[in-house]
Formats: C-alpha cells, sequence, structure tokens
C-alpha cells in the first residue's frame, strides 16, 4: 500500500461522522425518506406559486372592456334573431 493512500486512510479515520451516519440503517432511511419529502414539498409549493402567478397575469391581461362580461359572451348569441320583450307581452 502507498503511503498516501495510508496517509489518506489515517486522516479520514480522525473525522467525526456527520449525525446522521451515526443512526442505524432503519433511521438512515427514514431521515432520507424526510429529507426528500421535503424536497418534492418545496417544489411542488414553488411550481404552486409560479401556477398562481400565471393564472393572475392572465386574469389582469384579460380586456374589461367587454359590454358582455369579460369574454364577450352575448346572451343572445345563441339566437338568429334578439329576443324581444315586446313580443312576448302580446301573446
Amino acid at each position: 500500500m502507498s503511503p498516501w493512500l495510508m496517509a489518506l486512510l489515517l486522516w479520514q479515520a480522525d473525522k467525526p461522522k456527520p449525525g446522521w451516519l451515526k443512526l442505524d440503517r432503519q433511521h438512515q432511511a427514514a431521515t432520507l425518506a424526510a429529507f426528500v419529502g421535503l424536497v418534492l414539498l418545496g417544489i411542488g409549493m414553488i411550481l404552486l406559486v409560479w401556477l398562481g402567478g400565471r393564472i393572475t397575469r392572465r386574469y389582469i391581461q384579460s380586456p374589461t372592456h367587454l359590454p358582455f362580461g369579460r369574454h364577450g359572451d352575448n346572451p343572445d348569441d345563441w339566437a338568429e334573431k334578439a329576443i324581444k320583450q315586446d313580443h312576448l307581452d302580446d301573446e
């Protein structure tokens, strides 16, 4: 074995282990799963904020000067002629 490798192994042996490596395998797996869950939750929250901002921006930039609501839906568009109230009173 080379002296450099031996020195590296001795140097690594003196370092204390991180806290989660001192745990047994079952608790290490639970700790890692909790960390992955937190990361996924954070990514989900970022995506939710991005989607909410996108929807809000589209809502704010939509035209509001249309006479029949936000999308320009005329209530009489389904008929050929507009329904007149005076025709209904004659019958």
